[in-house]
């Protein structure tokens, strides 16, 4: 099914306006989201008696991704009193509905009572740790559930462990982001480094990674390796605490 036509920002809020129902739900993704974040509103709408619908942000025009998107929707309505709406005979208030990737990491949280983030990486590291794993990938794999099980005996070890043959990535992730890099390595990419995906990282692979990254900064070679150091830092103080699910992207 095709999305519909994208509204600027200032045609969402007039959107918004016109509209019979009473809440307005913005996610960031069409395949996950709108199921995922329906049912936990959803009953909170019903007994409320708010009829409510659940926004994608392709139905937002705009350059960059979902949650750039809707960021900058949040900012306009924020700037134009337009979050909770009382303009009309009808109050409409607006939610979103974000991933945190790892906005805590660097401080770019939004804090409003309209901003609503998951406590993971994204909305598939809940899916990961809540969900029957064994079962899901026996379905969607349309296989036999105990071969599955065969692989996989302890869903949190195995989460675990695939949180750790990572480690170096999300380190190079970590840089990138605070660089605002898109190459080689971003969370927006798969790993290079590790392959197949339930590997440790390819230590020549990863080396030739950190001098591309070298030269796309123009630091020198101590100076990256600092700042390596300190993003391992990071990402072994959340390990220890068990809490990998902060800065590694489940999906």
């Amino acid at each position: 099914m095709k999305p519909r036509t994208a509204h600027s920002v200032a045609a969402m809020r007039r959107y918004i306006q016109m509209s019979r129902d009473h809440v307005f739900i913005f996610v960031e993704g069409r395949d996950l989201d709108p199921n995922i974040y329906s049912r936990i509103c959803g009953p909170v709408c019903k007994a409320a008696a708010k009829s409510y619908e659940v926004v994608v942000a392709d139905r937002v025009a705009g350059e960059g991704g979902g949650k750039n998107i809707l960021t900058r929707l949040f900012e306009f309505l924020k700037d134009n009193n337009s979050l909770l709406d009382r303009s009309a005979g009808d109050s409409k208030l607006v939610m979103f509905y974000l991933d945190k990737d790892v906005d805590d990491v660097f401080g770019s949280l939004r804090i409003s009572d309209h901003m609503v983030y998951t406590l993971h990486y994204s909305i598939e590291n809940h899916l990961f740790e809540q969900g029957d794993v064994v079962s899901s990938i026996a379905t969607a794999g349309s296989v036999d559930v105990e071969l599955i099980r065969t692989r996989i005996s302890d869903p949190i070890a195995w989460r675990a462990r695939s949180v750790n043959c990572w480690r170096d990535w999300i380190a190079l992730c970590l840089l990138a982001r605070k660089f605002s890099l898109s190459s080689p390595a971003s969370y927006a990419r798969h790993s290079q480094i590790n392959s197949p995906p339930d590997s440790t990282a390819d230590a020549a692979t990863l080396s030739a990674l950190i001098t591309q990254m070298q030269a796309a900064l123009g630091l020198t070679a101590e100076e990256v390796q600092r700042k390596l150091r300190a993003a391992y830092r990071l990402i072994d103080m959340v390990y220890r605490r068990t809490r990998g699910d902060l800065i590694f992207k489940g999906k």
